[in-house]
């Protein structure tokens, strides 16, 4: 947490995101996400301090829209025998994906 009681995001966190999540950030990356993510918390934070309006629900969109309906139909059956071919491992119908975050 910073002064302003924000979540304080460190340029330690976001380097281990990205090694997490397999990608290939500059230290000028990092270092921009970090102060993105910090500026986003704030910005959060400030908003959270706000009193809500009494008697005004709150709303998904401010325009007045009708749901579109399709009729509950099935489009493709099961597949799952073409996506064994391409999968790089499939094992008793399951996909076997390799671990990418190490317990601590």
């Amino acid at each position: 947490m910073d002064e302003d009681g924000a979540c304080c995001v460190s340029y330690q966190d976001v380097c281990e995101l990205a090694a997490i999540s397999r990608l290939s950030l500059s230290e000028s990356e990092c270092s921009s996400i970090k102060d993105h993510l910090n500026s986003i918390s704030r910005t959060i934070d400030k908003l959270s301090n706000y009193d809500s309006i009494e008697g005004v629900d709150p709303m998904v969109c401010p325009l007045e829209y009708g749901l579109a309906l399709r009729d509950d139909s099935i489009k493709v059956g099961d597949c799952s025998a073409q996506l064994e071919k391409v999968a790089p491992l499939f094992e008793e119908g399951l996909y076997i994906v390799p671990a990418v975050i190490a317990k601590r």
